[in-house]
């Protein structure tokens, strides 16, 4: 790496493999409390929200407790919580996902009418328009 010295790459590498490390048991974790998660969802729920993704799943205990399925394995459960970060569809399937690459335009279209409205794009309670 240009301009790090080979301890800097060194101790970068270190990092990173502990990242790696940690996503993985992250991704155990999931797989272990929600065993109805399949390892793509799981790795994708953790890569995308860390340790929050268990917030978001919260008590479910089916993939039918996360509610509709829009395809590329978002649900209704994840869309109700960024929704409650103040996310519209576009930010959801392009800015925090990036899911508009897998989802066909209908789907995008079901996860707008579901209420997530690029138009109309949700607050905190309390937050300045």
């Amino acid at each position: 790496m240009a301009g790090l010295t080979h301890r800097q790459t060194e101790i970068l590498n270190i990092v990173r493999a502990s990242g790696r490390f940690a996503l993985r048991a992250l991704t155990a974790e999931l797989r272990r409390n929600y065993p109805f998660l399949n390892q793509e969802h799981a790795s994708r729920l953790a890569h995308a929200y860390g340790t929050r993704a268990s917030k978001l799943l919260g008590g479910a205990k089916s993939m039918a407790d996360l509610g509709e399925s829009f395809g590329a394995t978002l649900t209704a459960a994840e869309i109700r919580y960024l929704m409650a970060s103040e996310l519209t569809a576009e930010d959801i399937v392009w800015r925090r996902s990036k899911l508009g690459l897998r989802l066909s335009a209908a789907e995008i279209a079901a996860i707008a009418a579901s209420g997530a409205r690029p138009e109309n794009p949700l607050r905190e309670p309390g937050a300045r328009s």
